[in-house]
């Protein structure tokens, strides 16, 4: 009798496939003295599917009692590793194989349970149990690594649990707490390739003097950008890293996008994981260095970015091209922070199955100032511990450094591209007043805390006249990147453009105006606003700064968006400096601001760090989580904006219809085309909800009712409209 795994493979192909697959992988990832640990998991996570009632409900394809295999596979697998540590590690992983990593305390628990259950018959372990133990010795001549005796399932649980809670007792650390996401990564991504019969591609990384030749050949008419990118390309060229962890400190338009990913490349790791905080800039950097590289080397991933590839990849089915950008097997990554960090941070299968080939990388953090403050601290020691236990090297690249380092300053052009002035330091004005007293003879953006504001000072430009362009993200998606591009091809023509918009805008656009208005925030992001004025060095540009408060609201839109202590800090930080400042005094001003947010903070050892860490420490898994993301609107709304959403979501509606194994994969490639006209509200939309897809629908018939086709999805009667 054969026995299998799934429809097509049997057990003793697929335990051999993924438990050397596993094995591979954890010694790509640099750690081969957990060679054998990955391999037992990978080797023994299906050896529970050899029970009759797995069998059953392979061959029948329905549901059957006691068919599930994780729980008594995690207790082989725990007796059969000796090491007590590494076994309990290997066992969670087998355990949670099929969903999030469990922590010790819940294993723990599951142990309990079934060992004070075990004079039950009726329970599925039991009954699992009596049936493996029959047919043993056939498992074993397929299974060469299963022990030789199985002993009695009492003691397989005394055992376990032993070995479970002594784990739990002993001191344990990051490099515990890593070892075991690696295992489980190692496991699940084995599993599902060979699940799937997919190869990894294993690309090898692209040469450094490709993209060196690049930037020899660069060069800029103006003298000041030129001084800056020549500083800081002779820096990338000659750098040779002594620390495996940096931060590059450079001014905004000085080129750190190629400088940091040379340094990258020639640190000669496996491959390199570059992220940024929007999708707007990952869109923008994946495209420059696609150019350069090629876009077989480099890929983008984020939640819209998966695409049915064309020319060398059409002989992959479009299942195996999903799996291998879910695993990130590509040789250079441009992502998210939230996708990096999701990666070290959360208990996911999804977010796990990526770890090990992060390991033995190297990681670009860019505009790290993005960073939620809170979390900076707790981040900057997980990635510290990456370098320690995963063999990984990091760049944090910055204009606006919020951390106590060190940091690589190899720019000594100082550039003093914007004045900074203030209409109002000690007054606050509504946004109707902000907007008639705006400027507009020149290029001007005009950048607002809330929605609400900014839609207020859109309409009264609007009203007078002017021809404004608006973001934000009421804005279906596909529409604010066309506007972006539209908004960039005018500037470069010389054009006259007004744009009204919120802190989209902040991080890394490369959008250059004359002039700029915005609602005062921390002083970094207001940095980041006034790096996208004259940005390439043209007349002296101007920055202006005023607080909004709307007529009815108790706070200003500073604190509603930064809270009220952030406000205190930035004031008083500008106390002195009530008549402005020149762009080359940020650094003084950036380094009072940021040492009294870190003396506030007690240098980011904030109370999220210190409960974040003892779940980590403990190996509490399923407790760790950390989200970049602040809360956000929990209703999602498709807009039918025109007739090809029409097309897009019919063509979703049809993918959901379909089964089989290509499913998954055109619905991630379908629902990444339909997410481009996603809207999210705060409040519940009075529209038909689509259950299937969790969206509300914004039929074309109810549009101009909805949607404003210059400001977006309107807001509704009860929400308060804060959302970038």
């Amino acid at each position: 009798m054969k026995f299998y795994s799934h429809p097509d493979k049997e057990i003793r192909v697929h335990l051999r496939e993924v438990g050397e697959g596993a094995r591979r992988r954890i010694t790509d990832a640099g750690r081969e003295d957990l060679a054998e640990f990955a391999f037992m998991a990978g080797g023994l996570h299906d050896i529970g599917k050899y029970s009759r009632f797995f069998q059953e409900h392979l061959l029948d394809q329905r549901r059957v009692d006691c068919s599930d295999h994780a729980l008594f596979s995690s207790i082989i697998t725990l007796y059969t590793v000796k090491d007590d540590l590494y076994s309990v590690l290997s066992a969670i992983s087998v355990y949670s194989h099929h969903g999030y990593l469990r922590g010790l305390r819940d294993y723990r628990d599951v142990l309990r349970n079934n060992r004070d259950n075990i004079g039950n018959p009726q329970t599925c372990l039991v009954k699992q149990y009596q049936d493996i133990k029959s047919k043993w010795s056939t498992i074993r001549e397929e299974v060469e690594w299963v022990p030789a005796d199985l002993p009695s399932l009492e003691e397989l649980l005394r055992q376990g649990y032993r070995k479970v809670t002594n784990a739990v007792l002993r001191d344990k650390g990051w490099k515990e707490y890593l070892e075991g996401l690696l295992i489980f990564s190692s496991l699940i991504d084995a599993d599902k390739h060979s699940a799937g019969n997919v190869e990894e591609r294993g690309l090898p990384l692209p040469d450094y003097k490709i993209l060196e030749r690049h930037i020899r050949s660069l060069t800029s008419p103006n003298p000041q950008i030129r001084g800056m990118r020549e500083e800081l390309r002779n820096w990338a060229l000659n750098y040779v890293q002594e620390s495996p962890f940096i931060t590059l400190v450079a001014p905004t338009g000085s080129g750190k996008t190629l400088a940091g990913s040379l340094v990258a490349l020639k640190g000669g790791r496996r491959r390199v994981v570059y992220s940024l905080p929007f999708i707007s800039i990952i869109e923008q950097n994946w495209r420059v260095l696609s150019d350069i590289l090629s876009e077989e080397n480099v890929m983008k991933f984020h939640h819209l970015a998966f695409t049915q590839k064309k020319g060398a990849d059409e002989t992959r089915d479009l299942e195996s091209q999903l799996m291998l950008a879910e695993s990130w097997d590509s040789p250079f990554i441009v992502t998210t922070f939230e996708a990096l960090l999701a990666t070290l941070f959360s208990p996911k299968n999804s977010n796990l199955k990526r770890l090990h080939n992060l390991s033995n990388s190297f990681l670009i953090l860019d505009e790290v100032q993005a960073l939620p403050l809170e979390y900076l601290g707790i981040i900057k020691k997980g990635l510290e511990e990456m370098t320690k236990h995963l063999n990984v090297e990091i760049l944090m690249m910055t204009a606006t450094p919020p951390l106590s380092v060190e940091p690589e300053r190899p720019v000594t052009t100082v550039p003093d591209r914007y004045v900074v002035r203030f209409r109002k330091f000690d007054q606050v004005e509504t946004p109707e007043e902000l907007a008639a007293g705006i400027d507009v003879r020149t290029s001007t953006m005009i950048e607002l805390n809330t929605i609400e504001s900014a839609e207020r000072v859109f309409k009264v430009l609007r009203d007078r006249g002017e021809k404004p362009y608006f973001l934000s993200t009421r804005i279906v998606p596909l529409e604010r990147w066309r506007r972006i591009e539209r908004i960039k091809s005018k500037i470069e023509k010389g054009e006259r453009v007004i744009l009204v918009t919120t802190q989209m805008v902040e991080a890394g656009v490369d959008i250059d105006f004359r002039r700029g208005y915005r609602d005062l925030g921390p002083i970094d992001a207001v940095v980041q606003t006034a790096g996208r004025i004259n940005r390439n060095y043209g007349e002296t540009g101007e920055v202006i700064l005023t607080r909004v408060k709307r007529e009815n609201v108790n706070s200003t839109d500073f604190s509603l968006i930064y809270g009220k202590l952030s406000e205190e800090v930035t004031l008083s930080t500008l106390k002195g400096w009530e008549k402005g400042f020149n762009e080359r005094d940020i650094s003084s001003i950036l380094g009072r601001f940021y040492e009294e947010i870190r003396r506030r903070y007690s240098d980011f050892r904030t109370k999220e760090w210190e409960n974040l860490e003892k779940e980590i420490t403990d190996l509490n898994y399923g407790e760790v989580e950390l989200k970049v993301i602040k809360e956000e609107p929990k209703y999602s709304v498709y807009v039918n904006v025109d007739e090809e959403a029409e097309k897009v979501l019919k063509e979703l509606k049809e993918v959901l219809k379909q089964r089989g194994y290509q499913r998954r994969a055109l619905l991630k490639v379908q629902r990444g085309l339909a997410e481009q006209y996603v809207v999210r509200a705060w409040d519940e939309p009075p529209l038909e909800l689509d259950e299937e897809l969790g969206w509300y629908l914004l039929k074309r018939e109810d549009l101009e009712k909805y949607y404003d086709k210059d400001t977006g999805f309107r807001r509704l009667k009860n929400e308060t409209a804060i959302l970038w």
